[in-house]
């Protein structure tokens, strides 16, 4: 009968070594940051300059931006939510709208975009979001949050900015 100790090792050693933890290392974060820096220095560093610009515009306008409004509409098949979003001079595609809910019972934390439908009537640079989510939660478990959002950005690490509706 062998050593059970041995026999474990020989086993495990392979998931849990230096050499697989270094792979992991570069195959999952060395490689993709590298390749996201290459990016954003081509072309004369291009897209660094407009996440550049773009951040400076955050800074500037996202104190001014809000949310209201914020309407459920409950049924079997989901909540349906409906969200007013004013964005001061910011451009619809540096902000995302979500509808977040904490993990908690036997939910997983919740997260989903919510689609930009319409202009508001008579409102400068405002918007109505909507989106169904599931209907296992009360809808007061869903929190609507602005998000910035650029596709050449690495967020929240990167840009910080997130504005809860409560």
């Amino acid at each position: 009968m062998g050593c059970p100790y041995r026999a474990s090792v020989a086993t495990l050693a392979p998931d849990f070594s230096s050499n697989r933890m270094l792979r992991d290392y570069v195959e999952n974060y060395y490689l993709p940051v590298s390749s996201n820096y290459q990016q954003r220095i081509d072309n004369n560093a291009a897209i660094a300059k407009k996440l550049d610009l773009w951040q400076k515009k955050l800074a500037q306008h996202w104190s001014a931006i809000y949310m209201q409004n914020f309407q459920v509409e409950s049924s079997e098949s989901g909540h349906r939510l409906s969200l007013h979003v004013y964005l001061d001079d910011l451009s619809e595609e540096s902000v995302r709208a979500e509808v977040y809910a904490d993990g908690k019972d036997n939910n997983e934390p919740f997260c989903q975009a919510m689609e930009r439908k319409a202009a508001l009537p008579g409102a400068v640079n405002g918007y109505i979001y909507q989106t169904t989510v599931p209907a296992d939660r009360p809808p007061e478990d869903y929190t609507p949050r602005l998000v910035a959002n650029h596709r050449f950005a690495n967020v929240p690490a990167e840009e910080p900015h997130i504005k809860w509706y409560r």
